[in-house]
């Protein structure tokens, strides 16, 4: 018996509708993940890690942009954004030449010279302070060799011309048995280095003189015997930073 043509029709139909859902489910990016929806991709029983974005096999995510060759902007030449000349072991702002990097820590090496040259004695004594360039209270701690066991040595402040009135006596020792010397202190000195009555304004002169040679209650050398001495290979300074203070 032939079909009815109205259940024709409708099988048809149904027919057409299950393909079109068929279709629908493999569409990228349209299907649903029931029971998981809010996990995210990559999770257990979540969407897969590309969902939302092309599969791996589809050449991956575009590469990431490059960042700007100069992010301060401007020219390359430009300054700005570059890390300061001092910041990056270039020239120093102020402090003496020994200083150490940014702080306020300073060097000075000693040697004992010949009067006539100002070179350095071959196999002469020598030294060495460390002391803060900029401070309250001058802060320093000197260490000397290959001096004579036995004899006494003052560490002073030498101001010009030489030899000198005004002497600042830092500090008073006398050498061990094996050539050495140590000195240590931090006190007031009252006074920048160079002082207001040196006449060289540029940088002080430190030496190692013998304590016999000086009288550190009127600023005198009683002697002058320089070849005995140990002087600072180069000037330094000290800047009283109570005294600005105090004169503000």
């Amino acid at each position: 018996m032939p079909a009815h043509p109205l259940r024709l029709l409708t099988t048809l139909f149904l027919l057409g509708l299950m393909l079109a859902s068929s279709i629908a489910l493999a569409q990228p990016g349209g299907r649903e993940f029931p029971g998981n929806r809010g996990n995210e991709p990559g999770e257990p029983g979540g969407p897969p890690p590309w969902a939302g974005g092309p599969p791996p096999w589809a050449g991956g995510p575009p590469a990431t942009p490059e960042p700007p060759a100069n992010p301060g902007g401007g020219d390359d030449d430009d300054d700005d954004g570059a890390v300061p000349d001092f910041c990056s072991g270039g020239p120093q702002p102020g402090g003496p030449n020994g200083q150490a990097g940014m702080s306020s820590i300073a060097h000075l090496n000693f040697s004992q010279q010949d009067p006539e040259s100002g070179e350095p004695i071959e196999d002469g004594a020598w030294a060495r302070v460390m002391y803060r360039w900029i401070a309250p209270m001058f802060d320093f701690v000197f260490n000397a060799h290959e001096l004579e066991p036995g004899d006494e040595f003052t560490l002073t402040y030498q101001p010009q011309p030489l030899p000198s009135s005004g002497v600042i006596c830092l500090a008073t020792g006398e050498v061990n048995e094996e050539g050495d010397l140590h000195l240590q202190d931090a006190f007031e000195l009252d006074s920048d280095l160079p002082a207001e009555y040196d006449e060289n304004q540029d940088e002080a002169t430190l030496a190692l003189v013998s304590t016999g040679d000086v009288d550190c209650e009127t600023g005198e050398m009683t002697a002058w015997t320089p070849e005995n001495y140990l002087f600072g290979d180069e000037g330094m300074f000290y800047v009283d930073s109570d005294l600005e203070d105090d004169e503000g």
